[in-house]
């Protein structure tokens, strides 16, 4: 699974000028193809792991 996906299932649906938001991820390997996009409504996001069961995985975005 893709960490904007992640990021943007979590704050979803919810009202304007949230603060304090946590995201636990899974005992999985979490893909990263870019910089992270955040609604500006959004402040103080914290994005929790559970260790080394957590892996986030860079990889290049390939155009096709």
């Amino acid at each position: 699974m893709a960490l904007q996906n992640i990021v943007d299932a979590s704050i979803s649906g919810s009202g304007a000028n949230r603060v304090g938001d946590r995201i636990d991820l899974g005992k999985e390997t979490i893909d990263v193809f870019d910089t992270i996009d955040v609604a500006q409504s959004v402040h103080g996001m914290h994005v929790h792991g559970r260790g080394r069961a957590t892996r986030l995985r860079w990889l290049e975005r390939r155009m096709v």
